[in-house]
């Protein structure tokens, strides 16, 4: 009886066993299948032993402005490229030691590193496990990056980042494969090399560069921004003590050599001779952008082109004469108004340590989140953070050592203002000048993409949007206080100096910027039209149809504000900015645009020619017209101080409490958005009289179009004058801009209750629409007998 039972063991395990024998033939067969179409370049050619000998000497492609200025560079070898005779050993050994300990036992791949990271990963599900990649797979990953994949992108990617790092081997020494890893890997702040960050960080050659300062170097690699010595030097410190232990750990240094560069503090001393130059922004959104056209392209023998190679030439669309006015207005005029920020007592109340609201930013800072998990109390954290140390800081005069505690640095920069500056061909879309920032090397962010609340900026696409309705530019509206009751019985009033009396043609409304006068429009052409003709326009942030749209409520990137004021100037408005007009390889041969891509463009022109533009040219015209009133007698008359030529049209805009300070002028062939901030919009000024963008913003525009002003060569360019009104136009806008209340409005208030729904504003449209449709025949027959012939 026991016999079948015990021969039936025996098949189930047979069974078994050929269906674990097969799966693994087959699993073998499938990797076999998977390495060999990586290595036939079913996934992307792979390169051959004669390319990888040539790639030792890259050239860095080059970005130059429409005047033939050179604004930047993308390399990955920059000019200072150092030799392998030239690398001290030390600094070897101490990337040896951190990076790849068996970088002199191996080929080019660590098997046991994999096989390390192959239990840790998937078996223990460690996160710490490392990467596995050795020096040679690094240094392959440098030079060719990564590509994308439908599926298994990354195993992909390390089989033939494998496949190549042997070849390498094959070809070069160690300290040859070490040399060209050191000349290729990024250190942060667009530095590549270990030439470039010796410069950078200490100013000095890589053969003079001490121990402990190369350990610094070396650490910085595993995250080139949390471990930067400039922007974090605590967390370099102790990742530079980490690489002196590893190199003690294998015998590169003694353990008192250790302990002795452990202790020394880091000392730097800091230039930067790449990006401390015009357009740093700029120069940062023309990489991504031809790294997106690059992706289409291949060069001649079909493999694709590198940017940090390839040495192509990239000619942009940005004028260097005119950014470097603009970067200097913002300096100029920031230069005075941060320091009115600095003695302002109502910013030093809000960031003093003794208020909760700056408490609270404190707690969200990476430092206080280190030490809660060391376990401190809040007091001991805030005592630890109240340290005063050596620290380096950005000002308007250059870099400036202080004395401050973390707390003092948080407060500082969260003061620090800000300012975009973008300035484009209202025709073409042609970015003309860009500023995203302070300081691109201490600020990388673009505040040129920043969404911040707009003000009275938009108020010109309510009265552009009434005159696309067919109000009449001369219908005056009462300057009273309202309350709505279908939006939480809302109430606002004007600001400033304006009170709530008499009344306002649209001129004398966006003249004087006033707010109830932009409500009331805004009521009458309906909230979900207006949204609906600032998606047309251009904007793309969100946007709600609610009544506090006409005060600028929401908010949008300087990027959005430039494209959508092109509706104003043009029949149709600009779907992109353009930054580059033409990319040529080391040998002169266009690439970019080639011949079908022009007619492409060509193309996508034609079509808009022969849709119908939503706004009539004349209403378009009688904004302008309206903008340029705004600088003779509104919000923006301060710019008469600045002398300018030619004829310009703008508007202020100032945000809830003057937190954000705008200004958007523009000539017949430049328009130029200007905006001023603090990081963070509960910070900003006390006084109204500052608090504004007549006062914050306006001022960069002015010195950028006095500049331009006073030098012929650039006024011709861009300072011209605009279509002269049309007599008919000229009697449509042929009002008083304000009227006093006469003795029957008074009468009215008596009667009157200032309240209204959503009823009363459609009645009102439809009573509106009543007459207009009714007096609008008989008004253009008028016209034409006045004219002649209709626009």
């Amino acid at each position: 009886m026991g016999r079948p039972k015990q021969n039936n063991k025996k098949k189930i395990f047979r069974i078994i066993f050929r269906w674990a024998i097969g799966l693994f033939a087959l699993g073998v067969a499938v990797m076999g299948l998977f390495i060999g179409a990586i290595y036939a370049g079913v996934f992307g050619k792979l390169p051959d032993k004669e390319e990888l000998r040539s790639f030792s000497n890259p050239e860095a492609s080059m970005v130059y402005s429409s005047d033939g200025k050179i604004l930047g560079q993308y390399f990955y070898v920059n000019r200072q490229a150092v030799e392998k005779e030239e690398i001290p050993d030390y600094l070897i050994n101490a990337l040896v030691a951190t990076e790849d300990v068996r970088f002199y036992d191996h080929e080019g791949i660590d098997f046991q590193s994999w096989f390390r990271v192959l239990i840790r990963t998937i078996i223990l599900q460690q996160e710490s496990a490392g990467g596995g990649s050795t020096i040679t797979q690094q240094l392959v990953k440098n030079i060719y990056g990564r590509q994308e994949y439908p599926f298994l992108a990354l195993p992909i990617s390390k089989f033939k980042e494998a496949i190549i790092a042997g070849r390498i081997e094959d070809i070069y020494s160690k300290k040859e494969i070490v040399a060209m890893y050191l000349n290729t890997v990024p250190f942060g702040e667009e530095v590549y090399g270990i030439a470039a960050a010796a410069d950078r960080y200490y100013s000095k050659n890589v053969q003079d560069l001490t121990v402990d300062e190369a350990a610094v170097l070396v650490g910085m690699l595993k995250a080139n921004t949390y471990y930067n010595p400039r922007l974090n030097p605590e967390n370099s410190f102790k990742r530079k003590s980490v690489v002196l232990s590893q190199m003690a750990k294998y015998g590169y240094i003694s353990e008192d050599l250790r302990k002795e560069f452990s202790q020394k503090p880091i000392d730097l001393d800091y230039n930067n001779r790449i990006i401390n130059t015009k357009a740093g922004y700029f120069v940062k959104q023309v990489k991504s952008q031809v790294q997106k056209i690059l992706e289409e392209k291949t060069k001649e023998d079909g493999t694709p082109y590198i940017l940090e190679k390839d040495g192509l030439r990239i000619t942009t669309t940005l004028d260097s004469r005119l950014q470097e006015r603009a970067e200097t207005s913002v300096r100029e005029h920031l230069t005075k108004l941060q320091k009115l920020m600095n003695e302002d007592q109502s910013v030093k109340n809000k960031l003093s340590p003794d208020n909760p609201a700056f408490k609270e930013k404190v707690k969200r800072t990476e430092a206080f989140q280190q030490l809660r998990k060391k376990g401190l109390s809040e007091k001991e954290i805030y005592d630890s953070l109240s340290i005063k140390k050596k620290m380096r800081v950005f000002t308007w005069d250059g870099i400036d050592d202080v004395n401050f505690s973390v707390l003092d640095s948080i407060a500082y920069y969260e003061s620090f203002l800000q300012s975009a500056v973008l300035s484009i061909d209202p025709g073409t879309g042609d970015v003309k000048a860009w500023v995203g920032g302070a300081d691109f090397r201490f600020f990388p962010y673009d505040n040129v993409f920043a969404r911040r609340q707009v003000g009275s900026t938009i108020k010109p696409f309510i009265y552009l949007g009434a005159l696309n309705q067919g109000y009449n530019p001369c219908d005056f509206v009462a300057n009273r206080v309202k309350t709505y009751v279908d939006y939480d019985d809302w109430s606002p009033e004007n600001a400033g100096n304006n009170n709530n009396e008499g009344k306002f043609s649209m001129m004398g409304g966006l003249a004087n910027s006033v707010n109830l006068i932009s409500i009331d429009w805004l009521l009458t052409i309906g909230p979900e039209y207006f949204v609906e003709l600032l998606r047309y326009s251009g904007v793309e942030s969100p946007l709600e149809p609610v009544p506090s749209l006409a005060l600028g409520s929401f908010e949008i990137p300087v990027y959005e504000m430039a494209k959508a004021y092109t509706s104003i100037l043009n029949d149709f408005p600009i779907d992109k900015l353009n930054l580059i007009t033409k990319i040529e390889d080391s040998n002169g041969r266009v690439i970019y645009p080639e011949a079908k891509e022009v007619q492409k463009i060509a193309t996508v022109k034609n079509n808009k020619t022969d849709n119908e533009p939503l706004f009539d040219e004349s209403d378009r015209r009688i904004i302008i017209e309206f903008m340029q009133e705004v600088v003779r007698s509104g919000t923006a008359t301060r710019l008469k101080n600045y002398k300018l030529k030619g004829e310009v049209a703008g508007k202020t805009g100032t945000t809830q409490n003057g937190a954000d300070g705008w200004f958007v002028g523009y000539s017949p062939e430049l328009l130029t958005v200007v905006w001023v901030g603090a990081p963070s919009p509960d910070v900003h000024f006390g006084s109204s009289s500052i608090a504004q963008g007549a006062a914050m913003a306006l001022p960069i525009w002015g010195r950028i179009y006095s500049s331009i002003s006073k030098k012929p060569e650039m006024s011709d360019l861009y300072l011209g004058r605009f279509r002269k009104l049309s007599s008919k136009e000229e009697r449509m806008i042929n009002c008083p801009m304000y009227k006093e209340d006469n003795i029957f409005d008074d009468i009215g208030d008596i009667f009157r209750k200032d309240e209204v729904s959503n009823d009363k504003l459609e009645r009102r449209r439809k009573r509106k629409q009543f007459f207009r449709d009714l007096f609008k025949g008989k008004n253009e027959e008028k016209e034409k007998d006045k004219d002649g012939s209709e626009l």
